[in-house]
């Protein structure tokens, strides 16, 4: 694991903001209080209407603060000292409202007014209802407030309160713990990925028979662009090389440059275009074969039966990744897309085309093309040896999360 200076005797503000999700922020207490954290609560009106102070207060073992008006606290500049006291700020539940308040920097309460006051590291855990979390105006306030250096701890998949069930459950409190105390913090961050530069593709290739037809696959290039706005926000730069993506997808962000390449030989050529680079991320969905013989006007139906002659496309990863690439990566990770014998073929991949990682997605129900989840067989290379883990299926910006958590111990390591 990554050390850092976050994992004993710091200061962590959590602020709970109203959401029904705020009853977890009982066990992050107890788990960040354990890992011998100081946790001072700060509670909005909206998170009061979920959780008393008296018993969030109980379990910090501190005064718990919800009243930007308190004589007792103001008469002592209370907001700027608890800013300045936070080693992070932590926002667990995030609320919708609380994101877009802070996108658009109110300071109209203690939470708020905290966090516009504070340098330190700040971490948003989002738990709201899917549709609201999948709405334009929540995804554009979170890429703003990521862009400016704020982390997304991303919500999972799952069943709500509601009985609704989408993207928007509150991240596991294990996992927004590790998160803020491991591999999180915003300086340790910027020590390892600041300034690098990433490479990375991703959608599916759009391989032209005729002026009308193609041959593409069904990748939406959802968890390439997860990848690229994870790594932005940890302050690399990504180019990022796109096939047909989700129009929904927000590939906006100061440290993303984005190119569209529609077919296996624009990506190449952009790929080879843009290097040198620190790290390189095949998470395109590539087509195997092009048309031999493309067709200027458009294919008449005018046979039961016609035959496309095909030849096979440039190998873009292996051509980056392979030694004698002057400009090779230090980092090059591939993906292969299995339905089935999906570690043996994944292994097979890993050495034949040099990879120094490769992530193995489980094509199924409920994971893969076109899902929000991904089940992931993660593949790394340890001099002559190769380490296997399962990663159990969960959504493609955690598995974001959880690769850039390996990149930065590779680069921590090298």
């Amino acid at each position: 694991a990554i050390i850092t200076d976050m994992t004993v005797n710091k200061t962590i503000l959590l602020i709970i903001s109203g959401s029904i999700a705020a009853y977890k922020a009982a066990d992050l207490c107890r788990l960040l209080k354990k890992s011998d954290c100081r946790v001072i609560p700060i509670l909005t009106k909206g998170g009061k209407e979920f959780i008393t102070p008296l018993t969030i207060a109980a379990l910090a073992e501190e005064q718990c603060y919800d009243d930007l008006f308190s004589l007792t606290d103001e008469a002592k500049m209370g907001h700027i000292k608890l800013a300045r006291l936070a080693d992070a700020i932590l926002v667990a539940p995030a609320s919708a409202n609380m994101i877009a308040r802070l996108c658009y920097g109110m300071a109209d309460d203690l939470a708020s007014t905290v966090i516009l006051t504070s340098h330190a590291p700040i971490f948003l855990a989002p738990a709201m209802n899917p549709s609201m979390f999948a709405n334009p105006a929540t995804a554009d306030n979170l890429a703003r407030l990521a862009a400016r250096g704020m982390n997304i701890i991303a919500p999972e998949y799952g069943q709500m309160a509601c009985g609704e069930e989408g993207l928007g459950r509150m991240a596991d409190v294990q996992n927004i713990h590790d998160i803020v105390l491991d591999i999180g913090a915003l300086s340790h961050q910027q020590k390892i990925l600041q300034g690098k530069k990433f490479i990375i593709t991703a959608g599916s290739t759009s391989e032209p028979i005729d002026p009308i037809r193609t041959i593409t696959n069904h990748s939406t290039g959802r968890q390439g662009v997860a990848i690229a706005q994870n790594l932005a926000q940890a302050g690399a730069h990504v180019t990022l090389l796109h096939g047909n993506i989700d129009g929904t997808l927000n590939i906006k962000h100061d440290n993303i440059k984005a190119i569209l390449t529609p077919t296996a030989d624009t990506m190449l050529k952009e790929s080879l275009a843009n290097l040198p680079a620190d790290g390189f991320i095949a998470a395109a969905a590539v087509s195997d074969w092009k048309v031999k013989n493309y067709q200027n006007s458009k294919i008449k139906k005018t046979t039961d039966d016609y035959q496309l002659t095909l030849t096979k496309n440039p190998d873009i990863l292996q051509q980056i990744a392979q030694p004698t690439n002057p400009h090779r990566p230090k980092l090059v990770i591939g993906f292969a897309a299995e339905t089935d014998n999906i570690a043996d073929n994944a292994r097979e991949k890993l050495q034949r085309k040099n990879c120094d990682m490769l992530l193995a997605n489980h094509i199924g129900e409920n994971s893969g093309f076109g899902d929000v989840n991904n089940q992931i067989y993660f593949f790394s290379k340890d001099g002559e040896a190769i380490n296997q883990t399962e990663w159990q299926a969960q959504s493609k910006i955690q598995i974001a999360e959880k690769l850039r958590a390996e990149i930065m111990r590779f680069f921590n390591q090298n």
